[in-house]
């Protein structure tokens, strides 16, 4: 924003500062430009604190990679007071029913342990739930705790896709390996391609389940529909599993350089421009016209003048007249 002020007069700047998760103490600068030759550019310095009800060690309730048979998980968090004043914490009853938490009070309205319980019963991938703590502070009534983890499949492939590069040669084949939960691998029944150029079967080596596509030499899947391998099991909890083929993408191109891409056939263009017939390229040096002698930068020697000698010239020496 542009603010004129005039002499000894002021101005008010207005900062806003966005704390999101951050909590303690914080500082930033801040550059106004002028057009004072003397103070071109002033800094500010924007310093303060961002204070929080309490304090949660560890700072998230994370239950990381769990099997969905794992059963009840349990987590314990130390909250303890922050800079508010003294806490009287009380921890709402979750809305999901596959979350529980109790709260102990240790050091009365300085600190406590929370003890959260998951039952894996979500769907396979990624979760998340939230507990809510009253507070006991005016100004902070209530706060919000996320809890999360990651639910592992009974069955997944690695890779999860099949990828088929561009312009295969010759025929490949693509491998991906099956991964069962808790170390108890099931049984595959059947395994299809929905594209019958692409033949699949299952292959077992050191112990483990591997999917082998066969991709003849240029195949490229089609987009839609895209094709997917299906795998039949005996397993209730994963009766099947679907693993799509993709086609590589393209190489990224590379960034342009100084030099310009020559065609076949042409000369590379140099720094110099071409002559044009007929003209000649101007130099530094000025042309010289025939019959003209090239100026140098040393003056002509001019011839030097005779300097008078002490002896006189010699006098012809007069004859005596004979008698």
């Amino acid at each position: 924003m542009d603010r004129t002020i005039a002499p000894g007069q002021s101005e008010e700047v207005k900062v806003t500062v966005t704390t999101g998760r951050r909590s303690g103490p914080f500082s930033r600068t801040i550059s106004a430009t002028t057009n004072d030759a003397e103070h071109h550019k002033v800094t500010l310095t924007c310093a303060g604190a961002v204070l929080v009800p309490f304090q949660m060690k560890p700072s998230a309730v994370s239950f990381g990679q769990l099997s969905p048979d794992a059963g009840p998980q349990q987590k314990t968090v130390t909250i303890t007071r922050g800079d508010g004043g003294p806490l009287a914490l009380e921890v709402l009853p979750p809305s999901d029913p596959n979350l529980r938490a109790s709260l102990r009070e240790i050091e009365p309205g300085e600190r406590y342990e929370l003890d959260v319980e998951v039952t894996p019963h979500w769907s396979k991938g990624s979760w998340r739930a939230n507990l809510i703590l009253k507070t006991g502070l005016a100004e902070v009534p209530q706060e919000k705790i996320t809890v999360h983890g990651y639910i592992v499949p009974r069955l997944r492939a690695v890779p999860t896709r099949f990828t088929v590069p561009r312009g295969l040669p010759a025929e490949r084949e693509l491998r991906a390996r099956l991964l069962w939960s808790d170390n108890r691998p099931g049984q595959t029944l059947e395994v299809t391609s929905s594209d019958p150029n692409t033949p699949v079967r299952i292959e077992e080596r050191n112990e483990q389940q591997y999917v082998v596509l066969s991709v003849p030499a240029g195949y490229e899947p089609p987009v839609n529909p895209r094709p997917v391998v299906t795998l039949k099991t005996d397993d209730p909890d994963a009766p099947t599993l679907d693993i799509p083929v993709w086609l590589a993408r393209p190489p990224r191109t590379t960034r342009a350089t100084s030099r310009p891409f020559i065609r076949p056939g042409l000369r590379r263009s140099t720094s110099r421009p071409a002559a044009r017939p007929g003209l000649h390229r101007p130099t530094s040096r000025p042309a010289i016209r025939p019959g003209l002698r090239r100026p140098t930068s040393q003056p002509a020697v001019r011839p030097k003048p005779l300097r008078p000698t002490s002896r006189p010239a010699a006098r012809p020496t007069p004859t005596k007249p004979e008698d």
